[in-house]
């Protein structure tokens, strides 16, 4: 079984069989985003310490 990714609307339409809005998140395989208006998420910001010196 291949693990699902959250990906993310890039535009309002239909996707997988579903209608999203542009910016909504959507769970598929790699190799269905492939063919899919998708995107990645955005990574993480890091957080850094303030004042570490």
């Amino acid at each position: 079984m291949t693990r699902t990714q959250t990906y993310i609307a890039k535009a309002a339409g239909w996707i997988a069989g579903r209608y999203l809005k542009k910016g909504d998140p959507i769970p598929l395989t790699p190799d269905a985003a492939k063919y899919e208006n998708v995107a990645p998420p955005a990574p993480r910001k890091r957080r850094t310490r303030k004042g570490a010196s």
